[in-house]
Formats: C-alpha cells, structure tokens, sequence
C-alpha cells in the first residue's frame, strides 16, 4: 500500500450470489497532464487522447497497468499526471515515485503489471517548465512539492513509464473543500504531531499520556505489513520506540507505540478522559496530519458533527496519510480521536427513486475513534502481526484473483501465483471462456483450491483488529462470507455448464 486512509462503501447488492457486494469496484474519470512535450497514454493497452491537457473519459481498476510515453519539449522536462474522478470533486495524483521507468523499445500497448515490477528505476532530475503551476491550477488540483513530479524525460527523446492501479486508488480521495490554511495550533502543539513513515506506507501519530506511559498514538492499520518504520516529529525529532510495547484497542483501530525511555522532554497533547463532557457537537475542530504521505504535515480544518459511544463524526475532509492524525478540539484544547476512515454512501440509498431529478452525490463521512470509551487494550507482537497480515493478504489476494477469472477477465494480472499458473495453463492448451467444458474445468480447479485454502485462516487466532475493524479487505469475518459466496458461485456456474 502507498499511504494509510480506508474507505469503507456501503452499497446494496444486486447480485443473487451476493459476491458483487463485495467487489472493490473500478472508478471512471479522466487523467489530466501537465507538461511540455508530447505525451502518449495507454490504459490496459488501450490509447487514450490529451485534448487540452486531459484524456477522453476512462476506467481504472485494480490491477490497470497505466503507461505514459513521454517525449520532452525543453531539456529535463517534467509532466506530472493525475486521474479526477467523474464528479469532478476527486482527484488522485501520480508521482515520481509511482511511475517506473520502462525499456524505450517496449510497445507502450504490450506492458505488462510483470515488467513493471521487475522495473526499479523512479524518473529522476528534472525541472518545472514555464506555466506549470497555472496549468495545474486550471484544472483545480492543489499543487504537488515539485520534487514529486514524474514523466522526466531528454529533450526530443521517448521514454516509457509504467504504473500498476492499487486497490486503494480506486477509493476516491476527496478534495479539500476548506480554504482556511491559518494555522490553528501554536509551534510547541505541532511538535507533538509525528510523521509515521513505513517502508510500505505512510501515516500520521501523535504523542501523549495514557496508563501505559508515554506512546506515539496512530491506528492499528498504519502498522499495516511494514516491516520498519521512522518516526520524527514536525521539527525533525527522532522518535524512539519499544518494539515490546505496542498495544491495540480491542474494537478500535488505535494502536499505542510506547517510546523508549529517555524522550520524556517531548511535547505531547492531552488527550479527553471523556469526550460527552469536554465537547459537543458543532466544536470547531483541526487534523493535521501527514496527508497522502508525502512526509509533511498539513491542516485540514472543520466540526465535529456527532459524538458516538467509540467514534466521532467531523466534517474535516482528511485524506490518505492522515491516518492516526489528532483530532483536536479547539474548543476544550483536547484531542478527541484518531482519524481513522472515510464512509462512502452511494446517492441512490439517500434519495427515493422519486427524488433521483435532484442529482444527489454521493456522501462521503469521516469518522474518527475514540480513546476514552477503549475498555481493553491488547499487547501486540510485532512478529506475530505481520505473519497475520500477511497470511490475511495472501487469503484476499486468492479470492480477489478467484473472482477476476469468475468475471471472464483472464487477461487481467492476478495477485494469486496458484490461479495464475490455472489461467496460464488454460490459455496454452487455447481455451476459451465462456460455456464450455474447458471453462469448467478451470472454475472447478478454482473452487477447489480456494476451498482448501480456507484452513490457512481458520487456524489462526487472529488479534482483535483483524474482526472487528471496519475495512473489507483485513475484516476475517467478512473474507470468510466472500469466499463462501465465491466457492458457492464457481460450483454453480461449471453445474450449469456441465449440465
């Protein structure tokens, strides 16, 4: 994963089987370009056209491979890219770090998700070309460090990027709405606020008291399945802390990094002992945080819009790195949570389909959890977690990969190297899906493997985070019923062709 944030959908499945409830859905919108030169674009090798800087309407999905052919119009030239969602509020940026440089002589329409990551080298050096800025405000996206723009290229010279789509790209990120950047906490207040960088992801912490000592509080989900982590303060501290004192809240995402002694001249922030009495609703309320983890930190202001028995409510808009971010009261100079994940309602469960004339949006909440209602703390090895969120991945991974071949789309990059070796094999002795016998054989040898997988987690007592967390894709409970539902829906499906 490139940074922390989760959105959780709630939909209404339409499917009998009750598996495309579950399916982490492709978004549709456009990718926009700055640049100075000459740009091709290809998605799943299909070209798509810049017209004024921005592609015609696409889809991405998890596993796209996006590749940008780019020749420079000034020496060192930089373009930078970014998909915007079809409402138009959305925006996902590209960087440097995104891209891979790819073989000048590869056909941009032959790029596989393989060769991109077998490919190591970032685009380096550099420049932004006269206009950039402008141009990038023109299409009313925030402005990105200009040390993560990608697509750099030699004068006249073509060179190929290559780019696989992630699961967490196709949750829309929402774009800030609030334009008050006043700083609303004084120097020493930010000091307390800590940039959380993982060798497979970013997130956001922030320090204080709790029995246990001094911690470095964060969610339990930016552990995620880093293998190491650096924590700093906002003046560039080294925080230290004690592999053998992590603890994550049973029945929330928190987790609790205790710091290593000798640090006790570090700032930390009080955090409410009871939030029904030291806030209220309509609070004016301040995250900062390490949003979409590039390693600053940034304000996003707003309210608290409700107060529940282990969450709150706010209507800041926080974004992907800002997990584990504050959430300070103003009002009672207190923290009242951690942000934690956004919630995405699709309009048509707001509006009855006799109010569908008005075009409601989507709405999208935040929430984060609460420290003071957390009644039991769970002590955590390092090693042990990172077997379980592996083992969890590898079981999301087998079904994610079960489904895509269920759909049809054997040609998609698949996440499980057992499927993919069936499909591969599939394809050499010239299948062809659809309702034959071939076809068949293949969903059976699918089912099978997926049913005797099951046990990889059913042996496992997993900590409390991984049944109880919001999240689809690390929920145990909810992966069980995915696979169920899967296994049901291939068995049925080669019945019916076998019938």
């Amino acid at each position: 994963m490139k940074n922390f944030i989760f959105a959780v959908v709630i939909g209404i499945s339409l499917a009998p089987s009750g598996i495309l409830a579950e399916e982490q859905k492709g978004t549709r919108g456009q990718f926009y370009s700055v640049y100075r030169g000459s740009v091709e674009f290809y998605i799943d090798g299909q070209r798509h056209y810049f017209y004024e800087g921005k592609t015609d309407p696409c889809n991405i999905s998890v596993g796209s491979v996006v590749v940008a052919k780019y020749k420079s119009g000034l020496v060192y030239n930089a373009a930078l890219f970014a998909f915007k969602y079809e409402d138009g509020n959305n925006w996902l940026p590209i960087t440097r770090n995104d891209f891979k440089v790819l073989d000048n002589a590869i056909d941009p329409k032959n790029v596989t998700a393989e060769m991109i990551s077998n490919s190591t080298q970032s685009p380096k050096g550099g420049r932004l070309g006269k206009g950039h800025p402008e141009r990038w405000k023109k299409f009313n996206f925030p402005m990105i460090h200009p040390s993560e723009w990608s697509g750099v290229s030699r004068k006249n010279e073509w060179c190929l990027y290559g780019y696989v789509v992630l699961e967490e790209d196709t949750r829309p990120l929402v774009a800030p709405r609030d334009n008050n950047t006043t700083q609303q906490m004084t120097q020493e207040q930010l000091s307390g606020i800590v940039v959380i960088e993982g060798d497979k992801g970013a997130g956001s912490g922030f320090l204080t008291y709790v029995d246990h000592g001094l911690c470095v509080v964060t969610n339990l989900h930016v552990l995620g399945n880093n293998t190491k982590f650096t924590i700093k303060t906002l003046s560039g501290q080294d925080v230290k802390v004690d592999a053998k004192k992590i603890m994550g809240a049973v029945d929330a995402d928190i987790a609790l990094l205790g710091v290593a002694e000798g640090q006790e001249s570090l700032f930390t922030f009080e955090s409410s002992k009871n939030v029904l009495e030291t806030t209220k609703i309509g609070n004016k309320i301040a995250v900062v945080g390490n949003r979409l983890g590039g390693g600053v930190a940034t304000q996003t202001m707003g309210h608290i819009m409700g107060i529940g028995p282990t969450r709150v409510e706010v209507d800041a808009q926080f974004q992907s790195g800002n997990s584990g971010s504050p959430i300070y009261d103003l009002d009672s100079a207190q923290v009242v949570g951690v942000a934690s994940y956004t919630e995405t309602i699709p309009a048509e469960m707001i509006a009855s389909n006799k109010l569908k004339e008005l075009n409601l949006k989507n709405e999208v909440r935040w929430f984060g959890y609460r420290m003071d209602t957390v009644k039991k703390w769970q002590p955590i090895s390092w090693s042990k977690w990172r077997k379980q969120v592996s083992t969890l991945e590898d079981y999301h991974n087998a079904s994610t990969s079960g489904l895509t071949v269920f759909q049809g789309k054997i040609h998609q990059q698949l996440s499980d190297d057992r499927i993919t070796e069936m499909v591969n094999s599939f394809k050499k002795e010239k299948g062809t899906f659809g309702h034959n016998k071939k076809t068949a054989e293949l969903l059976s040898s699918i089912s099978r493997y997926l049913s005797f997988r099951k046990q990889d987690i059913d042996r496992i007592k997993f900590y409390d985070y991984f049944n109880s967390c919001p999240y689809w894709s690390t929920n145990v409970p909810r992966q069980k019923v995915f696979r169920e539902n899967l296994i049901e829906a291939l068995d049925k499906t080669t019945k019916q062709i076998d019938g």
